[in-house]
């Protein structure tokens, strides 16, 4: 028994172990296929969304070829001169990249990965600016055939004639309440002298962490769904902001609210090292008013505190309000 049952075994294990792994690799192709094409469901359905969400504020994309793939290793969409443009000839805008690729997991439909182009483009009316793009890693999570969860790490970023930055990060996050929350950290920003900027060129940091408050309906257009919002009292909580653009260094916290019009209003609590002097600078170019300032320097001069014996400038505390029709620092118009 033991002699015929090893004489099957040497007769046939190689046909075993070829058919065994012939099993094992359809079956992975088959759940690759059944994976890429739910993705590819799922892009679809997205990019049908993204068009409706554009439309409803006066936007819309376009490109020139479009192709999704079901098994290729590499990546399952491709388009080719993709662009995202205004619908209002009057004040046109438009970015374009030259090759936009979307890839997923080989068995994992729900991370995805967003590849693009070293050639992109910003354009305004007729003025055109190159962007060099040599570092991006975009990743978006999708669940429910929604994307949820975006996370974005750019670097050196430059804009022809206009900045290079040289990180990028950011990070939103979609849930029940808040609805959304996002957080911004951009290293190294430094305006081109091209822009004509007088004061410091060199922005070194700036960091965001803001969620979204207020019951926002996800299943209406964009633009419906952003008056509802802002009509049932929704705002933007800004639970830590950081500007440090020498010498001014400033630690913030606050909200944006909206009015009718959806023109936004920027309320926060302020912490500054060289408030005086960096509105001493700006009164001098021009941008904002010479009786404004005078008084509210006189206010904040009064509060200022030299924090340590080594500190170059002075602390000032200090509410800061900025909206489309004026600067109020203070509770003074500067602006």
């Amino acid at each position: 028994m033991n002699k015929s049952l090893k004489a099957f075994w040497q007769r046939y294990y190689v046909m075993l172990i070829a058919g065994t792994i012939s099993f094992v690799i359809c079956f992975l192709l088959m759940l690759m296929f059944f994976c890429r094409n739910y993705a590819i469901g799922t892009l679809k359905n997205q990019f049908e969304e993204l068009e409706k969400a554009l439309q409803s504020i006066g936007y819309d994309y376009a490109y020139d070829d479009m192709r999704f793939y079901s098994f290729s290793p590499w990546q399952i969409m491709r388009a080719k001169n993709f662009r995202i443009y205004s619908l209002d000839d009057k004040d046109f805008w438009q970015w374009s990249v030259e090759e936009l690729n979307i890839d997923v997991g080989l068995f994992n439909n729900k991370s995805v990965d967003i590849f693009l182009g070293n050639r992109q483009e910003i354009q305004r009316d007729k003025k055109a600016w190159a962007i060099t793009l040599p570092g991006a890693d975009i990743k978006l999570r999708l669940k429910d055939r929604a994307a949820r969860d975006v996370e974005l790490a750019l670097s050196n970023i430059h804009v022809e004639h206009l900045f290079k930055i040289d990180s990028l990060k950011v990070n939103i996050r979609h849930q029940k309440l808040p609805y959304l929350s996002a957080k911004i950290d951009v290293q190294g920003v430094h305006i081109d002298d091209m822009t004509g900027w007088p004061l410091n060129k060199l922005i070194s940091h700036i960091y965001l962490d803001a969620s979204l408050q207020g019951q926002w309906d996800s299943q209406t257009l964009v633009s419906d769904a952003f008056y509802e919002w802002v009509d049932r009292g929704g705002q933007v909580d800004v639970h830590k902001a950081i500007l440090n653009w020498k010498p001014l260094i400033m630690v913030a916290n606050g909200n944006i609210t909206f009015n009718e019009n959806a023109d936004p209003t920027m309320s926060l609590n302020t912490a500054s090292l060289a408030m005086l002097e960096t509105l001493d600078k700006l009164q001098q170019n021009g941008y904002i008013s010479s009786k404004g300032t005078f008084v509210a320097k006189i206010l904040l001069g009064n509060k200022a505190v030299q924090q340590n014996v080594t500190d170059k400038y002075k602390t000032v505390v200090t509410p800061l309000k900025i909206s489309k029709e004026a600067v109020i620092l203070e509770n003074i118009k500067i602006r």
